[in-house]
């Protein structure tokens, strides 16, 4: 049993830790098993809400493998991986203010409680919203791969799955008042995917030749939401104020889902030391559907 292990602790009170260790269960099966962690404050102020810590760092990893030797024919190789943040995140920080800001935004503002960043300076570490913004993600993977010696042959299937997700909530006025929110998803992705090859050699009296050849699917499916939301303050805007009203301004959902399939083949025939020949093919379908409302 062997492993490793890291610490660091850097500016913001953030830490990051990191680890990994390999366990030989037997002659034929060993394991590993990774992960690291990241923790700590944000680096920008946020003079909105009076929360600190925008910006801040909240994640981990993980990742375990084996690898199997049941005969001297056949190896198998696992992999699982999962990872996930949640974080308040992100806002940009303000160069300058529009004419208005001290007028019109800074009274909004302090009728809810809230502040802007009066005056802009985009050196310091400093925002305005009436909110906190927060991005999460979650990714998740497997993998599996096995290979199978068939007297000259090599039979290989890999085999893969993976599914993210993502979700963001933020202020897209970017200022201290109540106008504009947004939700999204950017996107949620799954996709799994299967391929079969065969591959082997052969002598042909006049030179070996190398030759693989192999059929592939990968179904993938994209699910992307973008949402404005018109917040308590937006009958306050100058011309459309009379006109809206809080709540939905817009909605606009993608769904595609996307399969393929593919036969390839190639091979290299070494003629002599010095000259070799190579070809191959592939033909793939691939067949879409997708909608957007």
């Amino acid at each position: 049993v062997e492993g490793m292990a890291r610490v660091s602790y850097e500016e913001h009170n953030r830490a990051r830790i990191k680890g990994a260790v390999n366990v030989p269960f037997s002659d034929t099966l060993a394991g590993r098993l990774s992960a690291n962690v990241g923790i700590g404050d944000g680096w920008m102020d946020n003079v909105g809400n009076g929360a600190s810590e925008i910006n801040d760092l909240d994640r981990w990893s993980m990742k375990g493998q084996l690898a199997w030797e049941p005969s001297e024919d056949v190896d198998v190789w696992l992999s699982f991986d999962y990872s996930e943040l949640d974080e308040k995140c992100c806002l940009p920080v303000k160069s300058t203010n529009d004419p208005g800001d001290a007028i019109f935004n800074q009274p909004l503002a302090a009728a809810i409680g809230s502040n802007d960043t009066i005056p802009a300076n985009i050196n310091d570490t400093v925002v305005g919203t009436n909110i906190t913004p927060r991005y999460k993600a979650e990714d998740v993977g497997v993998a599996l791969e096995v290979n199978w010696d068939i007297g000259d042959i090599t039979l290989t299937s890999l085999t893969a799955y993976r599914d993210f997700s993502d979700s963001n909530f933020k202020d897209n006025d970017f200022t201290g008042v109540d106008i504009l929110l947004s939700n999204q998803n950017l996107p949620e992705v799954s996709l799994i995917s299967e391929e079969f090859r065969l591959s082997g050699n052969f002598d042909t009296g006049a030179g070996s030749v190398h030759w693989t050849a192999g059929m592939f699917y990968s179904k993938e499916e994209i699910q992307l939401t973008n949402e404005f939301i018109w917040s308590s303050q937006v009958n306050n805007l100058f011309f459309l104020g009379p006109f809206i009203s809080p709540g939905r301004t817009y909605l606009a959902e993608f769904q595609q889902e996307v399969e393929s399939i593919a036969g390839f083949g190639h091979f290299t025939w070494d003629v002599n030391d010095k000259l070799s020949i190579t070809g191959g093919f592939r033909y793939s379908y691939d067949q879409k559907d997708g909608t957007l409302v």
